[in-house]
């Protein structure tokens, strides 16, 4: 019985996420296959029922893909730490304590170059 378990677990860790991420675009193709298309077909899928369903469709998997990929990660104790224009990171949630210290850091020297810099108006040693 272990054994079974142990088993079961080694599959789920190695094919899980692969297996999930598959059944979220059976979903995103089953959807965008059967949705019905509109009368008025908006202009933002150019006017076209293809265009319509693969939007549809691909919507669906992205929002699916990106509640597989959450609970991927709050599995692993892990979670998104970062949003920006370089992308969007994941970590362990573990250093995050380590993290904040490391930002409030940065921003304690970032406000001390701020009050250094002063305006050359207010300085009365420059009149």
């Amino acid at each position: 019985m272990a054994n079974r378990l142990r088993s079961m677990m080694s599959w789920l860790v190695r094919w899980g996420f692969a297996t999930m991420v598959g059944v979220c675009a059976v979903i995103g193709v089953l959807v965008a296959v059967t949705v019905p298309i509109p009368p008025d077909v908006p202009g933002i899928a150019l006017q076209a029922a293809p265009v319509y369903r693969l939007e549809v469709g691909a919507a669906i998997f992205a929002g699916l893909y990106l509640l597989v990929t959450s609970l991927g990660l709050a599995l692993q104790n892990r979670a998104f730490t970062e949003f920006g224009t370089g992308g969007v990171r994941a970590r362990s949630l573990r250093d995050l304590p380590t993290t904040l210290r490391q930002h409030e850091r940065a921003l304690e020297v970032l406000a001390d170059i701020v009050y250094d810099i002063r305006d050359p108006r207010d300085d009365p040693e420059g009149q």
